[in-house]
């Protein structure tokens, strides 16, 4: 992706923290990103510096998770994104307490109206 230009990152689970360990070693520059399920509480657990990575973290980025997540709950996931400064995000919820992210739906609709509203022409 080095020449890539316009592009957008969805990534679910472990594929949206290599993300943005991708992002933060300045590897990867997105125009958005949309990570489902992130999982911030493995990546704590096995990876260091996840805390770090999100610090500053300002690509438009769409974080759709469930509201009980095991990987990480929506609510622990707003107090870590608040907690690292991070901008220029929103945040879905989505009702259950499992990590997996069958109903295509809603991942669909809310991906779609985030990237609509991007200005992805420079």
């Amino acid at each position: 992706m080095e020449n890539g230009k316009n592009f957008i990152v969805f990534a679910k689970s472990v594929g949206a923290i290599l993300a943005l360990r991708t992002i933060h070693n300045k590897k990867l520059t997105p125009k958005a990103c949309i990570f489902v399920g992130s999982a911030v509480r493995w990546a704590r657990e096995t990876q260091k510096g996840i805390d770090s990575w999100l610090q500053g973290y300002s690509i438009p980025t769409l974080f759709i998770q469930k509201t009980s997540d095991p990987a990480i709950s929506f609510e622990d996931l707003k107090k870590t994104l608040t907690l690292s400064k991070a901008k220029n995000y929103k945040l879905l919820q989505l009702p259950g307490d499992n990590h997996d992210y069958e109903d295509i739906e809603p991942l669909v609709n809310s991906s779609l109206e985030f990237i609509n509203k991007l200005d992805l022409k420079t």
